[in-house]
């Protein structure tokens, strides 16, 4: 019974991310991933494909967010999300000012 209940709420996650205009979507992203991060290890591949579609897929709409995500679970399968991460935070930190004495 609880696999077809995570089931259920992995379905409802994507249909949800998908349905509600992108833009909206930041402000909530960190709190999104949160959710969506404690299901990753049993459901990985919806939760692959959820994550995909925010962080890859609408980078370019939700990439100013990125910083309020602060876990993704280091899994095989969301090795592209976290490269796309990285580079987010590596660049953010070359672009930073740098602070003066």
């Amino acid at each position: 019974v609880d696999r077809d209940i995570t089931d259920l709420t992995c379905l409802a996650w994507n249909c949800f991310v998908r349905n509600v205009e992108i833009a909206s979507l930041g402000p909530l992203l960190g709190q999104i991933v949160v959710a969506l991060s404690s299901l990753a290890e049993t459901h990985a591949a919806a939760i692959t494909e959820i994550l995909r579609y925010l962080i890859v897929e609408n980078q370019s709409i939700l990439s100013p967010y990125f910083n309020e995500i602060y876990f993704i679970p280091d899994i095989p399968m969301l090795s592209v999300v976290n490269a796309v991460l990285r580079d987010h935070i590596t660049s953010s930190k070359s672009a930073a000012p740098s602070a003066i004495d």
